[in-house]
């Protein structure tokens, strides 16, 4: 590469930056039809590098980051240094060199959670059958990709959208391109990855409703999705929500001991904060009631700490 050292060092941390920001650009760039050195540019792009010559264009001096590229190279060597940037960082579409569209890999189930609270999904046309990978906005908008967004456009009323239960939730439009969910809420409840603990209170014989747990027993981990979730709940009895809990009623023991069983929810797609709202709408998903001396009643959030 033509590229200095230190100025490619410095050119990939901030490529690695954006990257960490906007880990789905590639997904986003398939989907919507760009080719590969399209989509570096735009990441380059995004990172706000000013690039100086030698003819006038200098460091603005406001903390802008700058570096003089075109002062000993043109576009055709800085996209080589791209591509290098691009596939260390392991992003193979973006580092291509043949500059040809590809479509997104096939939908992957186990890579369905992205970040930011959005998701990968499966657009279905319930006329042919056929299926395309989506990516899916935490505010319901829905990324398709181009030639199965024009079939969208012309019948929009044939796509529906595949959670990964194979549930399916209908589409609407917003004006005549954008195409987003109505029903988010239930869509989210279903397509996201809870991390669970299975446990148990029990309580001493006779005690008073006020009286501290004997033990508190707790098993191990399990990440499941919404179908698995909710037929654990039923395997256990889970009738109400609070909180980050989903319990069962209380039992009673041969010996008068009582017992509490529920399960705990630890994280919603890789978030352990702040969680309330997205336990909330999946246990009302499952049709569960809420505890109100537990927790108050809460709206699923599209902003915020839990979902970006």
């Amino acid at each position: 590469m033509k590229i200095q050292s230190e100025h490619y060092q410095t050119l990939k941390q901030l490529l690695e930056n954006q990257v960490k920001r906007w880990p789905e650009f590639e997904l986003y760039g398939q989907l919507e039809g760009h080719r590969p050195e399209r989509v570096r540019w735009d990441v380059l792009h995004r990172t706000g590098l000013k690039i100086g010559d030698d003819a006038g264009v200098e460091d603005p001096g406001d903390g802008t980051p700058y570096l003089p590229l075109y002062a000993y190279m043109n576009d055709n060597h800085i996209d080589t240094a791209l591509r290098n940037a691009m596939h260390e960082l392991g992003c193979e579409y973006a580092a291509r060199s043949a500059n040809v569209h590809a479509k997104p890999a096939p939908f992957d189930a186990g890579k369905r959670v992205l970040s930011d609270g959005q998701f990968m999904a499966q657009l279905l046309n319930t006329g042919t059958g056929e299926e395309s990978v989506c990516l899916v906005t935490k505010n319901g908008s829905v990324v398709v990709e181009a030639e199965a967004r024009a079939k969208l456009v012309a019948n929009p009323d044939s796509f529906v959208l595949k959670d990964v239960g194979g549930g399916t939730h209908k589409l609407a439009m917003e004006g005549s391109v954008s195409a987003y969910l109505p029903a988010y809420e239930a869509f989210f409840a279903r397509q996201s990855e809870y991390v669970v603990r299975e446990c148990e209170v029990l309580y001493a014989p006779g005690s008073k409703p006020d009286d501290a747990p004997q033990a508190v027993i707790e098993d191990d981990k399990q990440v499941l999705t919404f179908d698995q979730l909710q037929g654990q709940c039923s395997k256990l009895g889970v009738k109400e929500f609070g909180g980050q809990v989903l319990f069962a009623d209380a039992k009673e023991r041969p010996d008068g001991s009582a017992s509490v069983p529920f399960y705990k929810v630890e994280a919603v797609n890789g978030v352990s904060e702040y969680i309330e709202p997205e336990i909330h709408a999946a246990a009302a998903a499952m049709g569960f009631k809420q505890a109100a001396e537990l927790q108050p009643d809460m709206k699923l959030k599209t902003s915020g700490p839990a979902l970006g």
